[in-house]
């Protein structure tokens, strides 16, 4: 077991002393004799919890509590906590109600984490929470979507698809998902392996040829330009993914609600299943506890 760090652990004990006593916030007076801290000690490291918002003194009674940004960090946790286990049971309600398998997933930075996953009825696609998927085009539009647009820009660099055209065509994707808002993937399960392998030789391609005529391939496995307004409403189209976004506080997108047909469907069922995901994100959304509340 490893050695404990006696600095470090004064520092806990002074933020457990002060969230324990929230109705009778201490002086610094307090701290030390409860804690068995010299006052040197102890004014240090308040000073240092003061100064990063941990910890907040009252100059009028020369008191201290916890402070805003400790409170903030622990109402974000709050919130994240609750955002994913009711979106977890969304994604259950999703794949009971449709027969596809549904999952949840998180953005961190550069990367897509599953957090939880909901099979199909019949056998199919199978993830489990802490596989990861790189953020980047065409991965995870319900993500880039709502991105400002360098951030999108660095989403489908990162890919190393360059050219005019791919780019063209993945800019209306995005701004046909912030428009109806949830995202439309056309990739199998296959398609998502061998995507980055692809890519990855159309920029070491040696001619410009070659890197034309594959990315022309990429184009046409990871975009429907006829989905949004279809001649025939009954035309089918294959959907690998549909997914819907839930919003931090800041209006960017933290996680997505997912649903997986991995089958063709005409436009008019998957615009219901989209409706169904944009309730269940709105309903998870309504019920998060506010960040303002203590």
């Amino acid at each position: 077991m490893p050695a404990s760090s006696p600095p470090t652990r004064r520092v806990v004990e002074v933020v457990a002393l002060l969230a324990e006593r929230q109705d009778r916030p201490p002086r610094l007076n307090d701290v030390v004799n409860t804690l068995g801290l010299n006052q040197a000690t102890a004014h240090a490291i308040l000073a240092e919890l003061t100064a990063v918002g941990w910890v907040s003194r009252d100059p009028i009674d020369k008191t201290y509590a916890l402070g805003a940004e400790l409170l903030r960090l622990v109402g974000s946790a709050d919130r994240t906590r609750h955002t994913v286990h009711a979106a977890h049971a969304a994604a259950h309600a999703a794949a009971t109600e449709t027969g596809y398998a549904a999952s949840v997933s998180e953005r961190l930075k550069d990367t897509l984490v599953v957090r939880a996953f909901v099979p199909a009825a019949a056998p199919g696609l199978t993830l489990a929470a802490g596989d990861t998927i790189p953020f980047e085009a065409p991965f995870g539009p319900a993500y880039a979507a709502w991105e400002p647009e360098q951030e999108r820009r660095d989403w489908l660099e990162r890919s190393g698809i360059t050219t005019a055209t791919h780019r063209a065509r993945i800019e209306q994707q995005l701004e046909a998902t912030r428009d109806r808002g949830y995202s439309i993937e056309h990739l199998s399960p296959d398609m998502a392996t061998a995507i980055p392998a692809m890519t990855r030789m159309q920029t070491g391609a040696l001619s410009e040829s070659v890197r034309t005529r594959i990315d022309e391939v990429i184009l046409e496995l990871t975009t429907s330009p006829g989905l949004g307004s279809p001649s025939n409403p009954a035309e089918k189209y294959y959907i690998g993914a549909i997914a819907a976004p839930l919003f931090d506080d800041h209006g960017r997108t933290a996680f997505n609600l997912c649903l997986h047909p991995f089958t063709t469907l005409p436009l008019p069922e998957v615009e219901l299943l989209g409706s169904l995901l944009v309730r269940a994100v709105t309903a998870i959304e309504a019920t998060s506890p506010d960040p303002a509340d203590p």
